[in-house]
């Protein structure tokens, strides 16, 4: 999700009232439009039918790699198995990732990206 403005009080994460505010900042943008801030929002659908099943924010700063082991142990949670296919862009190619789901049972469909090759 970008953004446009300075947002300069919004530059860094902070606690407020006891609660976490997420940075608005410079990240790796999917619009290739290095002059906007952004914020990180993951969304996880249902394979039928495309239902919401969980959503967060994260701040801009943060690499969607990183997103996906906790998306997939939490989606363990919820549905209390980990052999659902877990189906991804190419963010989930990492060894870290797949060797996580694969270690707990889990299965993964993702496409390589270019630098694997």
């Amino acid at each position: 999700m970008t953004f446009h403005g300075d947002y300069e009080d919004a530059e860094r994460e902070r606690t407020l009232r006891g609660r976490l505010r997420l940075a608005v900042t410079w990240g790796h943008n999917k619009d290739h439009r290095p002059d906007l801030k952004q914020l990180l929002y993951i969304l996880t659908v249902s394979g039928d039918g495309a239902v919401p099943v969980h959503f967060r924010v994260e701040s801009g700063n943060a690499t969607d790699d990183r997103s996906h082991r906790a998306t997939w142990d939490l989606l363990g949670k919820l549905t209390g198995r980990h052999d659902f296919l877990y189906v991804a862009d190419c963010k989930l190619a990492t060894a870290e990732n797949m060797a996580h789901i694969h270690q707990h049972g889990g299965r993964f469909l993702s496409v390589l990206p270019r630098t694997l090759g």
